[in-house]
């Protein structure tokens, strides 16, 4: 009996020294970013070696972005958020770049969700002499998670117009190019995620049916505002961003119904739905639409929502508007809402 309790205090002692001289754990050093491809402009290829990757905001605007550059040699960070935020949108050629001998791609993906279906789109640039040329598209292949973006992209061919490739050297500008990356954008996220968002792996989240208590009135024909109902979409994969949409009207629906029209984007009037949808996009507080449903008539108005709560458990918020006249309408809302979530 002695020598079997002696044996399970010296099984004791061991492990506890074992476990005492096992370091503390470590979290895993971030992955490093990739990529590969080429791009050839006017029959010279260079490989495609760096990438750089950060979160922006644009100027004038609060929608964030992703700038991605995928370049021959390395760019200077410290220069690359000024680079970006001179960038006009809507020019086809532009400086970007004192580095002439740098050649690569620039990409603006515009944190805002694709339609069901479709690929995500980016303002993309052939990098060439310091300059920038402007090539719209969609992505082959695109997918964000926890922060960390990866994609393929590529164009087979494309002439264009001249273009003056040096200072005196105008010709025909020709590109093709092919690229695959993954890459952690530096920055963090410039919004917060509210409380009750759809989990990343779930395309929506549904409200139970709420009350709501006001009246809409559309050309003289009056309606009272009796049910609410929301339903909370992230704006970009699992980014905190999230639209936000509270139909208050005057009948109960059913989940089938609101899933065909705030998820499927069914015509409200043709499903005999009368009442307003308050569009709430929670990286403003500024921006708000709302969407006039009616017998008489429908359209798009704005107003601002007052007195707005997010919760896990329930979204409350007020909003009115009068108008007199209007694109050939008048019409005038006010309606408080309160809409209830199930853990």
């Amino acid at each position: 009996m002695f020598c079997r309790m002696t044996r399970i205090f010296l099984t004791a002692t061991l492990m506890i020294a074992s476990c005492a001289d096992k370091p503390a754990s470590r979290p895993l050093p971030p992955e490093p970013d990739k990529v590969s491809g080429s791009l050839t402009i006017n029959g010279k290829t260079d490989s495609l070696t760096h990438v750089y990757a950060h979160r922006m905001v644009f100027p004038g605007s609060k929608r964030e972005y992703f700038a991605l550059v995928f370049s021959n040699k390395a760019v200077p960070e410290d220069a690359m958020p000024k680079a970006f935020q001179d960038l006009d949108l809507a020019v086809i050629e532009q400086d970007f770049l004192p580095d002439k001998s740098i050649r690569g791609l620039a990409f603006v993906v515009k944190k805002t969700s694709p339609l069901p279906g479709f690929p995500v789109s980016y303002n993309g640039y052939v990098i060439n002499a310091g300059r920038v040329y402007l090539t719209t598209g969609s992505f082959d292949d695109f997918s964000l998670q926890k922060g960390r973006v990866q994609g393929k992209e590529s164009l087979a061919h494309y002439d264009g117009s001249e273009v003056e490739i040096a200072p005196g050297d105008q010709r025909t500008f020709t590109y093709k190019y092919s690229v695959a990356f993954e890459a952690t954008p530096q920055g963090q996220p410039a919004y917060k995620e509210f409380e009750g968002a759809a989990r990343p792996n779930i395309p929506y989240r549904l409200s139970k049916q709420g009350k709501a208590d006001g009246s809409l009135t559309f050309d003289d024909n009056t309606i009272d505002l009796k049910y609410a109902y929301a339903l909370r979409t992230r704006e970009f994969f699992d980014e905190p961003e999230e639209h936000i949409q509270i139909l208050a009207t005057d009948r109960p629906l059913s989940e089938k119904v609101l899933v065909e029209v705030l998820v499927e984007g069914k015509n409200p009037i043709t499903m005999d739905i009368q009442g307003v949808v308050l569009n709430i996009y929670t990286h403003t507080s500024e921006d708000f639409g709302i969407d006039i449903c009616h017998k008489s008539g429908s359209l798009r108005s704005g107003a601002p929502v007052e007195g707005l709560s997010i919760t896990a458990r329930r979204i409350t918020a007020k909003t009115s508007e009068v108008v007199e006249e209007a694109r050939r309408h008048s019409w005038n809302y006010s309606v408080t809402v309160d809409v209830p979530f199930e853990e």
